[in-house]
């Protein structure tokens, strides 16, 4: 709660520098505890998570907070539309919120690796819910997520002063384009070279992974649509037309994801976890939802995806030629090398787009 509320008030930076202190402290303690006693106990795991949290909890109201609290006027007397909404109003808006989460809980990895569990083999289980792990884990660390907590309370102050719904749907998609262009990276590794790394990482446990994990990543890039378009609909007030669209298309698509558990294991799970968000957004758009009218070029992704399969392409001739671990860590390079030269040179993300990007996330002005 404190951390929403500093990031309400505008202090992300200060907010992310703690919990960055608080996770350097949880992980240099848990190394400490370690290398001296050689294992860990998980009451002592426990107690030093703990304590990390309540250290983190009073440094943020004590920094973050209760500074910006007092610096606060008493606020003027509101009239007419400038009133705050009423407890029916914040009640209607909770539910629909809470509705869309319950909603989206057949596309989350904690239940999906479920269904996998339920009728795919031990090893494919096993597969499965190792990748969807390191999906969950990358999910965390990826713009869209980094970024929310504090892109979300600027966009709602700048579309209180300017209602450009087109502009916030802009700073939006770079965001989203960004955040697919970065995981594309990942999708090209993998096909590269995931079957050689998961196997090391995994000490010859699962040894033909490289396709299913890019196909996973592969979902966290186009399902990014599905994080912008949650914010844009929350900023502009259109949640509850989300909620309706998202329940539809879960709702159709139970029935494909049913038939994946049956008879096509992971990789056709994995398949139609590619539909919902994407789905969901053309249901909008066709309805005309401001909320998604230039949420998503896919001009763009479409050249993004051009300059991925033909790095690819590069990558897979060297490693092709060369297949010694020299050769496969070149053709890592020159892939990467030639996806950030082609998109680039096809203009996927140009630099003021990024520097709008930038000057919106360091903006202070109060409304």
């Amino acid at each position: 709660v404190l951390s929403i509320l500093a990031n309400s008030l505008l202090r992300f930076e200060t907010q992310a520098k703690i919990g960055l202190v608080a996770l350097l402290f949880r992980a240099g303690c848990l190394s400490l505890l370690a290398l001296t006693t050689h294992s860990l106990d998980l009451d002592l795991v426990m107690l030093v998570l703990l304590a990390a949290e309540i250290a983190q909890s009073t440094a943020l109201y004590a920094i973050a907070v209760r500074p910006e609290l007092q610096k606060m006027a008493a606020p003027a007397e509101l009239k007419g539309s400038e009133q705050p909404p009423n407890r029916a109003e914040i009640q209607r808006l909770a539910i629909t919120n809470y509705l869309s989460y319950i909603i989206g809980l057949p596309w989350q990895g904690s239940l999906l690796r479920v269904l996998v569990g339920s009728f795919a083999t031990v090893s494919d289980t096993a597969l499965f819910g190792f990748l969807q792990t390191l999906a969950d884990r990358l999910r965390q660390y990826l713009p869209i997520q980094l970024l929310q907590n504090a892109l979300e309370p600027l966009l709602v102050r700048k579309h209180t002063i300017d209602r450009d719904s087109r502009a916030l749907c802009n700073v939006l998609e770079m965001l989203r384009r960004i955040n697919f262009t970065l995981l594309l990276i990942g999708v090209i590794v993998s096909m590269l070279v995931g079957n050689e790394v998961i196997a090391f990482v995994s000490k010859g446990k699962f040894t033909q992974a490289g396709n299913l994990c890019a196909l996973i990543i592969f979902s966290l890039a186009l399902n990014s649509i599905g994080g912008v378009l949650w914010i844009s609909c929350n900023v502009l007030h259109q949640m509850t037309n989300l909620t309706r669209a998202f329940g539809l298309i879960t709702l159709s698509l139970i029935p494909f994801l049913g038939l994946a558990c049956f008879y096509g294991g992971s990789f056709n799970i994995a398949l139609v976890t590619l539909l919902p968000t994407p789905l969901t957004w053309i249901v909008l758009r066709l309805k005309g939802n401001l909320a998604s009218i230039g949420l998503w070029q896919i001009g763009k992704d479409t050249r993004a995806l051009f300059s991925a399969i033909s790095a690819f392409a590069v990558g897979w001739g060297i490693k092709d030629a060369w297949s010694t671990p020299i050769g496969m860590a070149l053709a890592v390079l020159a892939s990467i090398a030639a996806y950030l030269t082609l998109l680039w040179g096809l203009q996927v993300i140009k630099k003021a787009d990024v520097r709008d990007l930038r000057t919106m996330l360091h903006a202070r002005q109060k409304v």
